[in-house]
Protein backbone atom coordinates (compact mmCIF):
# COMPACT_ATOMS: atom_id res chain seq x y z
CA UNK A 1 0.00 0.00 0.00
CA UNK A 2 2.79 2.43 0.94
CA UNK A 3 4.51 1.77 -2.40
CA UNK A 4 1.31 2.66 -4.28
CA UNK A 5 0.98 5.94 -2.37
CA UNK A 6 4.67 6.78 -2.87
CA UNK A 7 4.51 6.11 -6.62
CA UNK A 8 1.29 8.12 -6.85
CA UNK A 9 2.97 11.05 -5.11
CA UNK A 10 5.95 10.88 -7.42
CA UNK A 11 3.71 10.84 -10.48
CA UNK A 12 1.50 13.63 -9.15
CA UNK A 13 4.11 15.96 -7.72
CA UNK A 14 7.41 14.79 -9.22
CA UNK A 15 10.66 16.10 -7.93
CA UNK A 16 11.19 19.71 -6.92
CA UNK A 17 12.32 20.76 -10.38
CA UNK A 18 11.79 24.48 -10.05
CA UNK A 19 11.03 27.15 -7.49
CA UNK A 20 7.27 27.56 -7.27
CA UNK A 21 7.41 31.36 -7.43
CA UNK A 22 8.94 31.01 -10.89
CA UNK A 23 5.70 29.35 -12.04
CA UNK A 24 3.36 32.26 -11.33
CA UNK A 25 2.25 32.31 -14.98
CA UNK A 26 0.60 28.92 -14.38
CA UNK A 27 -2.71 29.50 -12.54
CA UNK A 28 -2.57 26.05 -10.93
CA UNK A 29 0.52 27.16 -8.98
CA UNK A 30 -0.65 30.64 -7.95
CA UNK A 31 -1.39 29.64 -4.34
CA UNK A 32 1.92 27.81 -3.88
CA UNK A 33 4.74 29.74 -2.21
CA UNK A 34 8.52 29.25 -2.16
CA UNK A 35 10.63 30.14 0.89
CA UNK A 36 14.30 29.67 1.79
CA UNK A 37 14.81 29.62 5.55
CA UNK A 38 17.93 29.35 7.68
CA UNK A 39 17.66 26.71 10.38
CA UNK A 40 18.35 27.48 14.03
CA UNK A 41 21.27 25.28 15.07
CA UNK A 42 23.50 24.42 17.98
CA UNK A 43 27.07 25.81 17.80
CA UNK A 44 28.40 22.73 16.00
CA UNK A 45 25.50 22.79 13.48
CA UNK A 46 24.81 19.12 14.20
CA UNK A 47 21.23 19.61 15.41
CA UNK A 48 19.01 22.18 13.72
CA UNK A 49 15.32 23.01 13.51
CA UNK A 50 12.77 25.46 12.20
CA UNK A 51 9.25 25.96 13.58
CA UNK A 52 6.55 27.88 11.74
CA UNK A 53 2.78 28.22 11.58
CA UNK A 54 0.37 28.25 8.69
CA UNK A 55 -3.30 28.48 7.79
CA UNK A 56 -4.36 25.75 5.33
CA UNK A 57 -7.39 27.77 4.22
CA UNK A 58 -9.15 30.99 5.22
CA UNK A 59 -10.72 30.71 8.65
CA UNK A 60 -8.82 27.54 9.55
CA UNK A 61 -7.08 26.93 12.82
CA UNK A 62 -3.37 27.66 12.98
CA UNK A 63 -1.25 24.68 11.98
CA UNK A 64 2.15 24.21 13.64
CA UNK A 65 4.98 22.76 11.55
CA UNK A 66 8.43 21.71 12.76
CA UNK A 67 11.38 20.67 10.59
CA UNK A 68 14.32 19.00 12.35
CA UNK A 69 17.72 18.02 10.96
CA UNK A 70 20.47 16.05 12.68
CA UNK A 71 23.90 15.43 11.21
CA UNK A 72 24.67 12.15 13.01
CA UNK A 73 22.64 10.13 12.46
CA UNK A 74 21.76 11.90 9.22
CA UNK A 75 18.05 12.49 9.78
CA UNK A 76 15.23 14.76 8.65
CA UNK A 77 11.93 14.96 10.47
CA UNK A 78 8.89 17.02 9.58
CA UNK A 79 6.06 17.22 12.11
CA UNK A 80 2.77 18.94 11.43
CA UNK A 81 -0.26 19.36 13.65
CA UNK A 82 -3.21 20.16 11.37
CA UNK A 83 -6.52 20.74 13.15
CA UNK A 84 -7.15 17.62 15.22
CA UNK A 85 -4.74 15.24 13.50
CA UNK A 86 -0.97 15.07 14.11
CA UNK A 87 1.32 13.87 11.35
CA UNK A 88 5.00 13.03 11.54
CA UNK A 89 7.25 12.07 8.64
CA UNK A 90 10.85 11.04 9.32
CA UNK A 91 13.61 10.04 6.97
CA UNK A 92 16.91 8.52 8.11
CA UNK A 93 19.76 7.32 5.92
CA UNK A 94 23.41 6.37 6.44
CA UNK A 95 24.96 8.26 3.52
CA UNK A 96 24.47 12.03 3.64
CA UNK A 97 25.50 12.30 -0.03
CA UNK A 98 22.80 9.89 -1.24
CA UNK A 99 19.85 11.68 -2.88
CA UNK A 100 16.38 10.95 -1.54
CA UNK A 101 12.77 11.86 -2.33
CA UNK A 102 10.16 10.79 0.22
CA UNK A 103 6.42 11.58 0.17
CA UNK A 104 3.56 10.92 2.55
CA UNK A 105 -0.11 11.55 1.81
CA UNK A 106 -3.11 12.09 4.09
CA UNK A 107 -6.66 11.82 2.77
CA UNK A 108 -9.48 12.75 5.08
CA UNK A 109 -12.94 14.16 5.44
CA UNK A 110 -13.11 16.73 8.18
CA UNK A 111 -16.59 16.94 9.69
CA UNK A 112 -15.89 20.33 11.24
CA UNK A 113 -15.32 21.90 7.82
CA UNK A 114 -17.61 19.60 5.76
CA UNK A 115 -14.99 19.11 3.08
CA UNK A 116 -12.76 16.32 1.91
CA UNK A 117 -9.08 17.19 1.67
CA UNK A 118 -5.76 15.73 0.70
CA UNK A 119 -2.39 16.80 2.06
CA UNK A 120 0.87 15.66 0.54
CA UNK A 121 4.19 16.17 2.31
CA UNK A 122 7.43 15.54 0.41
CA UNK A 123 11.00 15.78 1.72
CA UNK A 124 14.06 15.63 -0.51
CA UNK A 125 17.70 16.65 -0.72
CA UNK A 126 17.99 16.90 -4.50
CA UNK A 127 18.16 20.54 -5.54
CA UNK A 128 18.42 19.88 -9.29
CA UNK A 129 16.53 22.58 -11.15
CA UNK A 130 16.02 24.72 -8.05
CA UNK A 131 17.51 28.17 -7.76
CA UNK A 132 19.34 28.32 -4.45
CA UNK A 133 19.09 31.91 -3.17
CA UNK A 134 22.34 33.68 -2.24
CA UNK A 135 21.24 33.95 1.40
CA UNK A 136 21.06 30.13 1.62
CA UNK A 137 24.73 29.21 2.13
CA UNK A 138 24.21 25.46 2.49
CA UNK A 139 20.83 23.87 1.62
CA UNK A 140 20.11 20.60 3.43
CA UNK A 141 16.57 19.72 2.31
CA UNK A 142 13.40 20.89 0.61
CA UNK A 143 9.93 20.19 1.93
CA UNK A 144 6.75 20.53 -0.05
CA UNK A 145 3.43 20.62 1.75
CA UNK A 146 0.51 20.76 -0.65
CA UNK A 147 -3.16 20.79 0.28
CA UNK A 148 -6.12 20.22 -1.97
CA UNK A 149 -9.71 20.73 -0.80
CA UNK A 150 -12.36 19.19 -3.05
CA UNK A 151 -12.12 20.96 -6.42
CA UNK A 152 -10.28 24.01 -5.11
CA UNK A 153 -6.85 25.08 -6.35
CA UNK A 154 -3.76 23.59 -4.80
CA UNK A 155 -2.40 25.52 -1.84
CA UNK A 156 0.90 25.01 -0.11
CA UNK A 157 4.51 25.83 0.30
CA UNK A 158 7.89 24.68 -0.91
CA UNK A 159 10.57 25.40 1.69
CA UNK A 160 14.31 25.13 1.26
CA UNK A 161 16.02 24.63 4.63
CA UNK A 162 19.53 26.05 4.89
CA UNK A 163 22.37 25.76 7.36
CA UNK A 164 23.29 29.29 8.48
CA UNK A 165 26.71 30.86 7.92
Amino acid sequence: MFAVIAVGCLLTFGLANGNWTARRNDASFEDLEFFAWNLECNDAKTVCSKCFVGHPYEGADIVMHTFEYTKDPYKFQFTTQPANQDTKASFVQNDALEKFHFCSEINNSAADISRGWTWTLCLENDFTGLTVPPDCPSPVAVSRLVGHMNDAKLAGQQIMYCLPY
